[in-house]
């Protein structure tokens, strides 16, 4: 623990709630692809379905930490991958037609 600007900072969250968003940022750079591209070839739903659930059993974990920067980003997270497997569906649906 370290202070910062008059806030006790964790080190560790920190890093890892880094971690967090910039994967946050790369799922929404995939949901993005997956948007303007409006089909999908060779991607297993499953892999992002099970990064999902573990990102919500992440929140609740991080926020039983207090680890509140990791809780944004695996907000950020989350909510992209539960997009994409959304999408993903949709997608998969719409183009059986």
């Amino acid at each position: 623990m370290y202070e910062f600007m008059g806030i006790m900072v964790n080190g560790m969250d920190v890093f890892n709630g880094i971690l967090e968003c910039v994967g946050g940022i790369l799922v929404w750079g995939n949901v993005k692809r997956l948007w303007n591209d409006k089909e999908v070839k060779g991607i297993d739903w499953r892999v992002n379905g099970f990064f999902s659930v573990w990102s919500v059993w992440n929140l609740w974990f991080y926020s039983s930490l207090n680890c509140w920067l990791s809780v944004v980003g695996s907000g950020i997270l989350c909510l992209g991958n539960m997009f994409w497997v959304g999408l993903y569906v949709y997608l998969m649906n719409v183009n059986k037609k």
